[in-house]
Formats: structure tokens, C-alpha cells, sequence
């Protein structure tokens, strides 16, 4: 629905599910954003072979 005032501005109001929720109260955390941050700076990866390796998987 778009709801538009006397003076022109427009607004979106659309439905929201308990995902929609669940994704701010997410990004409201700061500890795991900041984890979230520091891991994507992250270059070194282990490939999918050594990590079956280590867990005795292949």
C-alpha cells in the first residue's frame, strides 16, 4: 500500500512476517556484526578436502 501525503511524499506499508524481524533484531547486534565483519576481512580459508581430512571424512 502507498500512502501519500498532502504535500506529495510517498510511503510504502507492506506486511511483515517474523523473518523480516528476526533480520533487524540481527543486525542490531553488535557483537555479531562486528564478528561477522572481522571473519569476512579474513583471507585464509581451508578448502573443503582439509577440512574433510581433519574430520576423518574422506
Amino acid at each position: 500500500m502507498i500512502i501519500q501525503l498532502a504535500d506529495g511524499r510517498q510511503f510504502m506499508l507492506s506486511a511483515i512476517d517474523d523473518f523480516d524481524i528476526e533480520i533487524a533484531q540481527t543486525r542490531r547486534n553488535q557483537k555479531l556484526m562486528e564478528f561477522l565483519e572481522q571473519r569476512a576481512r579474513q583471507a585464509q580459508t581451508i578448502p573443503l578436502d582439509e577440512v574433510k581430512r581433519q574430520f576423518g571424512l574422506s
